[in-house]
């Protein structure tokens, strides 16, 4: 049974927290964190909450606590530097509006420097947001460049209200929306002691920004915030105190939100790290399907493991049928750390139909009445073959435990096919258990159909794979048994012996691959020799790349719309790197192909202020049934006929050009190979050997100065496709 382990894609959230984006501390988990290289400091004292931040501990920060719940705080020529004081509350318990009360008394003595400003700050979650009550500022107010929607005002103060959305430089996930109130007053005294002191009735805010149409959520924390950006400065506050009193229910605004699942402690994590296991054996009211008029039993008549399976079955003219577990957020265990956040999904399926379907995997987010899909996040997918049982294991996917919504997980299969159920997981992505990518590390190896023992059966097993993958894939699972990701004689022959007891164990291959799902980056040899795949598809097996270490690989992708692949030696930031002299190129590939196709040697050299990008186009195919290179080269009087390697290319050379911000002067050479060597959907075998001097021949005669290679590779570009490039030889040397 092969292991299949998952990529952790960690998209770890940074405390990236410029001025007017605001701070990191004390944030939700489901929101945001600090960067690791920040200083952070935080406790608690006489039942006040504090937070101390700086910004990639730029600068001097003093901070101390002191009596009647103050502290005293220095910085000095910091970055970005927060310091909060105040009261938390348990996480989605308590919504904005069940407060009757919520006033902020201080006392402060403020010698600012510049960007500083002091109020009232703290989160709602459910929606997440950050907001603001902003007392006093220095030589900057906030929020900047932001246009006020309403105004308010609170105990004789004139507030303007802002709404913005967060800036984190990362993905739509990672967003949240950004309250403001900022008194209109005059700024602090630069450079000098400035005492204010006052109540704020943060509740009086909140009512403001609910009639302005802003969304509240549940109170994370209230506390006193003083911040200052690229300044120096210091502060006392002299006395803090918080005072709240929280209804039953919701007091003005919204009513609180219902929570469709029943609190209860999260599921045990067992030693393979899954959390939730649906063997079929009884019902479960949490699993079902989805489409009309499509049906699922609990069916004896095929199964993977012990002796039931869900049959799901679909009339082929109303649709898809899919099948999904209804996910309570309560099962799930959190963590403190970031990966807590991530999950792991997964089941066997038998396609009972005649043709391969691809079932895409989901984590859905749903209302009821009426059925509405708010949040559809794509796991990964998989290709499951006729009349087998595929397993789908280890797609990932991110969970943010919000108990105020449903979710499914949910398996969506691209065409109707009736279809078997069995071993359904839910399991931790912490790096513990989801670590690395896809390599052969079967619990068992040579053991092929998963019954845990090496044996006959899994002979049998092996020339099955062999013969199903004959002339149809280059990259085959089913039947490996040494690892190179391929199912051939070679793998029946080391399980055949090792089940008559002629060897004692079947040797892996000396030179380790590694199996890439979808889109992914990779590198090896000390992080030189690089490959890069992108489709726009997640964890999906329609693409698929072995890369090893020796510097081949395979790259196979099926019905795709779009699929390019590098696999390249990076020397941007090495110093290892070359003069093209020193560069012979070498390959060997099979290469099939449907529709636009385009295969080439590119690379960067740099020679002094002087850059060269070449492109050497060794083969390629068009949509049209117009040969690809007869197009492009259609009007030769842009072209010159040139000799790499004793074979003739059309020869374009781009005018120089100078990029202003850097000074460098920088030229294209495009070379294309007489005689294209690729045909429309036929296995086509290509090989050559080129060294850059020869190209470096065309671009420049200056031989005093020494030129860098910085990147070379192989790149291959497709469209609207199916096929694979297979790369037995592949080196740059």
């Amino acid at each position: 049974m092969r292991k299949q382990l998952i990529k952790l894609i960690s998209a770890i959230t940074a405390g990236i927290c410029l001025f007017g984006a605001n701070t990191c501390n004390s944030i939700p988990n489901s929101v945001i964190t600090a960067n690791a290289a920040d200083y952070m400091d935080k406790g608690e004292v006489d039942g006040y909450v504090y937070d101390v931040w700086n910004n990639n501990y730029t600068g001097t920060v003093e901070y101390e606590n002191s009596d009647t719940n103050g502290f005293t705080a220095s910085w000095e020529e910091i970055h970005n530097f927060a310091v909060t004081k105040g009261k938390s509350f348990e996480k989605n318990t308590v919504s904005a509006y069940q407060f009757r009360e919520c006033k902020v008394r201080y006392d402060l003595d403020i010698t600012p420097g510049g960007s500083e400003y002091v109020g009232v700050r703290g989160w709602f979650t459910h929606p997440d947001t950050l907001f603001n009550i902003v007392e006093a500022w220095g030589s900057w107010r906030p929020p900047g460049n932001v246009d006020a929607i309403s105004t308010v005002t609170v105990d004789g103060t004139n507030y303007d209200i802002y709404r913005e959305n967060s800036n984190t430089g990362f993905d739509a996930s990672n967003q949240y929306k950004i309250y403001w109130s900022v008194a209109r007053r005059e700024p602090l005294e630069l450079g000098k002691s400035n005492h204010i002191d006052g109540t704020i009735d943060a509740l009086e805010h909140f009512k403001a920004w609910s009639s302005a149409g802003l969304d509240l959520g549940f109170i994370y924390d209230v506390q006193f915030d003083l911040e200052a950006y690229r300044s120096s400065g210091s502060a006392k506050l002299n006395s803090l105190d918080i005072t709240y009193d929280i209804a039953d229910e919701s007091v003005f605004g919204k009513t609180v939100p219902v929570r469709p699942y029943e609190e209860h402690d999260p599921l045990p994590v067992d030693i393979d790290g899954k959390i939730i296991k649906v063997d079929f054996e009884s019902e479960n009211d949490k699993v079902g399907v989805l489409g009309a008029e499509a049906s699922a039993v609990i069916s004896g008549d095929r199964f993977y493991s012990e002796t039931h399976s869900m049959y799901i079955t679909q009339p082929s003219e109303l649709g898809e049928a899919a099948f999904f577990y209804e996910l309570d957020p309560y099962d799930l265990p959190e963590s403190e750390d970031i990966s807590g956040s991530y999950y792991q999904t997964g089941a066997r399926i038998f396609n009972n139909s005649k043709d391969d379907v691809s079932f895409e995997v989901q984590l859905v987010e749903y209302t009821d009445e009426p059925l509405t899909y708010n949040l559809e996040i794509k796991s990964g997918s998989r290709v499951c073959k006729s009349g087998q049982w595929t397993n789908i294991s280890d797609l990932l996917f991110t969970f943010s435990h919000d108990v105020f919504h449903k979710y499914r997980v949910v398996f969506i299969p691209s065409a109707p096919v009736d279809y078997y159920v069995d071993d359904f997981y839910i399991a931790s992505g912490d790096p513990e258990f989801c670590v690395g990518i896809q390599k052969f590390e079967p619990d068992v190896r040579g053991d092929l159909n998963g019954d845990g023992v090496v044996n006959s059966f899994d002979v049998i097993e092996c020339r099955k794979a062999i013969i199903n993958s004959m002339g149809v894939n280059r990259i085959e699972t089913s039947g490996d048994v040494n690892g190179d990701f391929r199912s051939n004689i070679s793998d029946l022959v080391l399980l055949t012996k090792y089940v008559l007891n002629i060897s004692q164990e079947i040797p892996l291959p000396d030179d380790e691959a590694v199996l890439l799902l979808g889109d992914h980056s990779d590198s090896r040899r000390d992080g030189l020799r690089c490959i890069y795949v992108s489709s726009n598809n997640y964890n999906d097996d329609r693409l698929r790349t072995v890369f090893r270490n020796d510097g081949s690989f395979t790259a196979e992708w099926s019905n795709v719309s779009y699929y390019t692949c590098e696999n390249y030696e990076d020397y941007t930031e090495s110093d290892k790197r070359k003069s093209s002299k020193d560069f012979d190129i070498n390959y060997s590939a099979d290469i099939k192909a449907e529709n636009f196709m385009d295969l080439v040697l590119r690379g960067t050299i740099s020679q002094g202020n002087r850059s060269l990008r070449f492109f050497i186009h060794e083969g390629g195919l068009d949509f049209s049934e117009l040969d690809y290179y007869e197009k492009t080269v259609l009007d030769e009087s842009n072209f010159t006929i040139v000799t790499l390697n004793g074979n003739e290319y059309y020869m374009k050379k781009d005018i120089t050009r100078e990029d202003t911000l850097t000074g460098m002067t920088e030229t294209d050479i495009e070379f294309f190979r007489k005689g294209n060597q690729i045909k429309t959907n036929e296995s086509c075998h290509l090989e050559n050997s080129l060294n850059l001097e020869e190209v470096m021949g065309y671009w420049s005669d200056d031989h005093e100065t020494k030129d860098q290679v910085k990147r070379i590779g192989m790149y291959i570009d497709t469209h609207a496709s199916s096929g694979y490039a297979d790369f037995n030889e592949l080196k740059f040397s």
